[in-house]
């Protein structure tokens, strides 16, 4: 038996007042309770649960630049919104280690033909085929797997690929 009491019309992302945002939110009719959040790269409306910004592409939760709460746009090192107060990093309890983002990039640049810092990182599908691309070709996909994998520890390198397989940030 559901307890109706618990049924609310409004919560903000991060906050039970109901009263503290003047955003939009969505319904989620499970629970009758309406929640939803903003893109922190560029604003967009997005459903908490969703994996990645349908505007933007970045990774859900990831971004500096907006409030996930009310869309705010907030300063890259700040660690609370000023328009709504809600924190803006969250504190990660980790089962497992956080990944080095250099071990990762060089991995990229020096064995990506391989697919070595996908394994690394824990995106085994994307692994899988570039090992297969280089294995099955008898070397011949090694130009394009290597080229492949020097992009991507470049982008690790420089941040655009922040995030392990499990979605846990990289460690510098």
């Amino acid at each position: 038996m559901k307890d109706e009491s618990f049924k609310q019309d409004f919560v903000p992302f991060g906050s039970s007042d109901s009263k503290s945002s003047k955003a939009r939110h969505s319904t989620n009719s499970e629970k009758g309770v309406v929640i939803y959040m903003y893109c922190r790269n560029c604003a967009n409306q997005i459903d908490p649960n969703a994996a990645v910004c349908v505007k933007c592409g970045f990774q859900n939760g990831t971004g500096t630049h907006y409030c996930p709460n009310c869309g705010a746009e907030t300063m890259q090192s700040a660690a609370v919104c000023v328009r709504c107060g809600i924190a803006l990093y969250q504190q990660y309890a980790y089962n497992s280690e956080q990944k080095s983002k250099i071990a990762a990039g060089l991995l990229g640049i020096f064995l990506g033909s391989l697919g070595i810092h996908n394994f690394y990182l824990g995106y085994t599908g994307k692994a899988v085929a570039q090992l297969l691309i280089t294995v099955l070709t008898l070397g011949f996909g090694t130009i394009i797997t290597g080229i492949w994998g020097l992009i991507e520890g470049i982008l690790i390198l420089t941040g655009s690929i922040n995030v392990d397989g499990k979605g846990i940030p990289l460690r510098d």
